[in-house]
């Protein structure tokens, strides 16, 4: 979630099938290419997190709103953007392997299926588009010790049965160096996990990927801004999504790939379109206003369903017990109406 988008900017100023198919519930749609409907699905810190009864009665909420698709997200640690290890953790509390082992066969049971997509974390709160070297030496041990923590999380998908594969979120200094090393990486990943495997890009790094040829989709984190005043109106975010949605299409005719959005997301702020990465907790006087929000949605699933190019869509985010974690401006949709702006959408054909 950063800047980026320069054509945005200035206006402003035939890929693989799924390998692994549940059976579709009862009336599922039957589109003319298979859709991923998704939600980023958070664990909950305050309790009625992953694997939780909680969870459980979200999930089948998840599944009554149309969702068919959830993005499940462990996390890497890191001390600092020049630290050269990551550390797992993959039992105990938070996000853990069995926690979430416990979730993908709920979805499962509910004709639902599950992407892993393994985030780093670092202490205070940097983002992890900046990561700095001093020289080679410390990038090849940063590069190593991430390959250790992609690929066992590739053996996990391969064990829980888990969709689609996620093999890095908005890593965008370490995609800009050693393309080999990349490619090198995803074959490692494909003899470990067998389904599809995508990469999240961030919105102004995905055009410079050079490895999406040997994915199965080409993936964005959508954070573009698409606004330059607060409270824009729908007409205006149309415009703005119209340009991004060209710009994304010219991406998938040259790679050859279809596009999967796996972030999306809109505060409930009036200035949510101006800079939808904007993290809460950087923000200290937010104007809350849903109604802004759910036209962020609208403009976007307006413009873009139906596009052929277009894979899937990942709302940012929904927690395991439907409810923010920051408060009433933070990104979730529940209990808002984005919820039913995206359930609308959710329940349409994709054609």
């Amino acid at each position: 979630m950063r800047n980026g988008w320069l054509l945005v900017a200035l206006v402003l100023t035939s890929s693989p099938s799924l390998a692994r198919k549940a059976a579709p519930p009862a009336g599922a749609r039957k589109d003319l290419q298979p859709f991923q409907r998704g939600v980023c699905y958070a664990h909950a810190w305050r309790g009625g997190g992953y694997g939780s009864d909680t969870s459980a009665k979200t999930l089948a909420r998840l599944r009554s709103l149309g969702v068919e698709w959830l993005s499940l997200t462990p996390f890497g640690f890191m001390e600092s953007t020049a630290a050269a290890e990551i550390r797992s953790i993959a039992s105990g509390g938070g996000e853990s392997d069995e926690r979430m082992r416990v979730d993908v066969a709920r979805a499962h049971a509910l004709g639902m299926k599950v992407a892993l997509k393994p985030h780093i974390w670092i202490r205070h709160g940097e983002w992890q588009g900046d990561l700095k070297w001093p020289d080679e030496a410390a990038w090849r041990r940063w590069f190593a010790s991430y390959r250790t923590f992609i690929v066992r999380y590739a053996e996990l998908a391969e064990r829980d049965h888990y969709d689609l594969l996620v093999i890095g979120t908005e890593l965008k200094s370490a995609t800009a160096r050693d393309l080999d090393g990349w490619r090198a990486l995803i074959a490692d990943v494909r003899r470990a996990y067998k389904g599809p495997i995508t990469y999240a890009a961030n919105w102004d790094e995905a055009e410079r990927v050079g490895f999406w040829s040997a994915l199965d989709f080409v993936g964005i984190d959508a954070y573009a801004p698409i606004a330059k005043k607060p409270g824009s109106t729908k007409p205006e975010l149309c415009t703005a999504w119209n340009v991004l949605a060209k710009e994304l299409e010219a991406l998938s005719t040259r790679t050859g790939k279809r596009i999967i959005l796996t972030e999306i997301g809109y505060r409930a702020t009036r200035d949510a379109a101006m800079a939808p990465a904007t993290w809460p907790e950087s923000d200290t006087s937010p104007s809350f206003d849903p109604d802004h929000q759910a036209s962020c949605y609208r403009a976007a699933f307006e413009t873009l369903w139906g596009r052929r190019w277009l894979a899937g869509i990942y709302v940012w985010k929904w927690f395991t017990d439907s409810k923010d974690e920051q408060g009433p401006t933070d990104f979730s949709p529940a209990d808002k109406p984005a919820e039913s702006v995206m359930s609308e959408f959710y329940r349409r054909d994709f054609r």
